[in-house]
Order: structure tokens, then sequence, then C-alpha cells
């Protein structure tokens, strides 16, 4: 696939996004504390939260396998798929910056794939099917992916 394509298909992607929250009114943010922390979107996304755990828990990944209580493997997968958005996100940039090679990318690959080996941990312990389960699913196929192109070469036509 060429990187034409690859941009179109983001930019429509993204165009899509943007048309569904502006339709519903609300932001991920706000369904995301919505869903995760069960919470109006109103209050801070810092502090403490339920049982004195930091609500934004992406600098605790694998908090999940210290409790096995659902609130804290929910937190603790919301933070791992925090992670891996924004190491896909730095890899975007990196894909569209024409400086880059592909082998100065390499290390931004080998994070993700530390990331989705640790968020496939997590998903494992977590037995619920909800929203946070297909978010979770969602971005390790999406990740998956993308290491797969990279590593295949599916970039170099």
């Amino acid at each position: 696939m060429k990187i034409e394509e690859l941009l179109r298909i983001q930019q429509q992607i993204e165009a899509d996004r943007k048309k569904n929250s502006e339709a519903s009114g609300d932001t991920f943010q706000s369904l995301l504390e919505k869903s995760v922390i069960g919470k109006d979107a109103t209050g801070p996304t810092t502090g403490t939260g339920a049982l004195g755990m930091p609500r934004n828990v992406s600098a605790l990944p694998g908090l999940g396998s210290i409790d096995g209580s659902e609130d804290t493997l929910r937190t603790g997968l919301m933070g791992q798929v925090e992670t891996i958005l924004d190491l896909l996100e730095q890899y975007q940039s990196e894909l569209l910056d024409p400086t880059r090679s592909l082998k100065s990318m390499e290390p931004t690959v080998e994070a993700l794939k530390r990331e989705i080996e640790l968020l496939e941990n997590l998903q494992t312990d977590y037995e619920q099917e909800d929203a946070v389960d297909e978010l979770a699913r969602d971005a390790l196929l999406r990740s998956r992916v993308e290491v797969m192109k990279f590593e295949q070469g599916a970039l170099l036509s």
C-alpha cells in the first residue's frame, strides 16, 4: 500500500471520527472517563480515583497484574492502551517525516512490540467483555498490523 493511499485513508478516518464526535457531542476523553472511571467528564482527569489509585496510570504499566480486582485491571488495561496509542502516534509522525529512515524507526517498532506483549498479558487477566475490552482488542489489532507491515517491508513499495 502506498503512503499516499494510507494518508488518504487516515484523513477519511479522522473526518469520520470528527463528524461522529460532533454529532454526539461527546469527546473521546469524556466518553473514556464515563465508561472507565464512571464519573462525569466535568471533573479533573488527574488526582486519585477509587481506592486512592491514580486516575491516569499510564506511568504504571502492568498495574493490573499486582491486584486481581476488576477496577485495577481495567485501569491497568486502559493505561496500557493509552501507551500503545501514544506509540502508534509517534510511529505515524515518524512515517510522515521524510528525513527519517526505516532503520531510525526501528526502536519505536520494538517498543511497540514490547507494549503489545504487556497489553496481551493484561487482556488475558481481564475477563469482562465490555467497551474497554473492545478498545484493547482494537488497539492490539491495529498495532500488530503496523508491526507486521514494518517487519515485512510493506513500507518500501
